[in-house]
């Protein structure tokens, strides 16, 4: 389920910019770092933008969780996550 069209690179390959699963795991990764940032934030008065936090663990679950034969996780999705996640956090 695309929500945007696909790019396409110098190669003519089109690889999806948005997706509904990066727009779900960036929504899930942005709650999760918006209770670390009030716990931490209430603690010590510091807060993170968790960019790359949201980046890496975002990249980890499609890389490790997604199911093999599935369309891969591209870079324009692992942006996606990112900017999803730090949005919501």
């Amino acid at each position: 389920a695309m929500l945007a069209t696909a790019t396409a690179t110098a190669d003519g390959d089109t690889q999806p910019q948005m997706s509904v699963r990066a727009v779900l795991v960036g929504s899930g990764i942005g709650v999760v770092l918006c209770f670390t940032n009030m716990y931490f934030g209430l603690q010590t008065g510091w807060v993170t933008m968790g960019s790359i936090q949201s980046a890496v663990v975002g990249y980890a679950i499609f890389r490790f969780c997604l199911p093999k034969g599935k369309r891969p996780f591209t870079v324009h999705e692992n942006v996606v996550v990112q900017t999803v996640a730090v949005a919501t956090a």
